[in-house]
């Protein structure tokens, strides 16, 4: 199965104007246990926030990333990351300072998808962004699973959470309650209802 999940401000933004406001849709993430120990870091809390978060990495096998998501993750910008899963990078060449877990791929969509796919199996591949990336994958109709964790904070003018264009989420619902202050974590299925 192949998913998406990000943050979200309220107006769907994925990130602010300047592409610079990753950290203020992660933020409480960094709260978490899984976020943490993610960074080797101690503490944290076992809240909703923290059970969104591990079951995401729990399910996941690979990670498909566009070149200025896998930028953000390689240097620093993006909150918080594992690094041990593998992160196949679709993109036009490969970065000569990328980290060991990060495997370009400059064939496209299909061969970077079957390549994460050969990394997760028997796991799913995480579709983490950009937002071309997210376009690309929900025009191929190859996304099953839409998740967001949807944050309390208005980004005017940033950039849009991509919608799919032709298909309608079968079924929606929202995975936690929101507490006042976090995150709301929302699921959209996208597969075929079987009869």
């Amino acid at each position: 199965m192949n998913f998406v999940y990000g943050a979200v401000s309220t107006d769907d933004m994925m990130d602010g104007p300047e592409r610079t406001e990753t950290r203020a849709l992660w933020w409480w993430a960094l709260r978490t246990v899984t976020a943490r120990t993610a960074l080797g870091r101690a503490g944290g809390s076992r809240t909703v926030d923290d059970a969104m978060l591990a079951h995401v990495l729990e399910r996941t096998g690979a990670v498909l990333v566009g070149r200025r998501t896998a930028d953000a993750l390689r240097s620093g910008r993006h909150v918080w990351w594992p690094d041990t899963l593998p992160i196949i990078v679709v993109a036009r060449a490969h970065h000569p300072a990328a980290p060991a877990s990060f495997e370009f791929v400059t064939t496209g969509l299909p061969t970077a998808l079957a390549l994460a796919t050969a990394h997760a199996t028997p796991r799913d591949v995480w579709i983490l962004g950009g937002a071309t990336l997210i376009a690309s994958c929900l025009r191929a109709d190859v996304v099953d699973e839409l998740l967001f964790s949807q944050v309390p904070r208005a980004l005017p003018g940033g950039l849009p959470f991509p919608r799919q264009p032709h298909r309608t989420p079968y079924a929606v619902g929202v995975v936690s309650s929101p507490i006042p202050g976090r995150a709301t974590h929302v699921r959209h299925d996208l597969r075929p209802r079987r009869s």
